[in-house]
């Protein structure tokens, strides 16, 4: 335990960062502590490991690609968080651990790449440019009245957007200018100024702040069904949802006959 007073400091392991991570600003495991961002950003920049254990009960090929794949989108959240740390979080290399990675890579360090095989997968935060979004509870709570509505989501965002870009609002004036987005003190202005900067990063509005066809098609989903709809678009630009029966993961171990999944032609 600590020591009293006139009693020497606690010894701490020389290793201790190696099992627990750097030191990150105490504001980063306040927001995680309260829910308001996953452990796994934090976790990552951190330990330099980022873990995908959970394996699912069907193992598939498109599964495993589609975690791959998922990799410009994991160096952008990174790079978000990582543009407001020190340097060195910044430039930090991650080690992708999957279940199905081989052992030296699971139990490998991202600090150690000469001796990692070839094929491990290795990370770095990507600092986007991005839009540089001003919302403002006034303007908030004048669209939200504009469309009837009490509650900030993707269809609100999307509905607010499309009306702004097509009469040149302030909404989208300046935001291609250098800096970061912000937005007033309060639950409602984080809340739109999050869901648009995730609208901006999955490519639903475009790098000028303009329209795009799927960000067209969300904006018109009934509400009950947005969440639903963008998960869609999005496995469908990884191509998951294609129509095509899935493959086994692993050639030696097929689905098991009594699944009766239909095989592909």
């Amino acid at each position: 335990g600590a020591g009293g007073p006139g009693c020497p400091p606690p010894q701490v392991p020389a290793d201790f960062n190696t099992i627990m991570g750097e030191k990150l600003p105490n504001s980063l495991y306040y927001l995680m502590l309260n829910g308001i961002i996953s452990h796994k950003l934090p976790q990552a920049l951190a330990k330099g490991e980022w873990t995908d254990k959970s394996q699912p009960l069907v193992d598939t090929a498109e599964f495993r690609d589609l975690l791959i794949g998922l990799q410009d989108y994991r160096e952008t959240a990174l790079g978000l968080i990582a543009r407001h740390l020190h340097s060195g979080f910044q430039s930090k290399k991650i080690l992708c651990k999957a279940f199905w990675d081989p052992h030296p890579i699971r139990q490998g360090l991202s600090g150690n790449a000469d001796n990692l095989p070839q094929d491990a997968r290795i990370i770095q935060p990507r600092i986007p440019k991005g839009l540089r979004w001003n919302i403002t509870q006034d303007a908030v709570e004048a669209e939200m009245s504009r469309q009837g509505v009490t509650k900030v989501d993707f269809k609100f965002c999307l509905q607010w957007h499309s009306h702004e870009f097509e009469n040149d609002g302030p909404l989208i004036r300046g935001v291609q200018r250098e800096g970061y987005p912000s937005a007033t003190n309060d639950i409602n202005s984080l809340s739109a100024l999050v869901h648009f900067m995730v609208l901006e990063h999955l490519e639903l509005i475009a790098e000028d702040a303009g329209m795009t066809v799927f960000g067209n098609v969300l904006k018109d989903t009934p509400m009950h069904l947005q969440e639903p709809c963008l998960v869609a678009l999005e496995m469908m630009k990884f191509g998951v949802l294609s129509g095509e029966p899935f493959d086994a993961a692993q050639e030696d171990r097929p689905f098991p006959e009594q699944v009766n999944y239909p095989k592909g032609t």
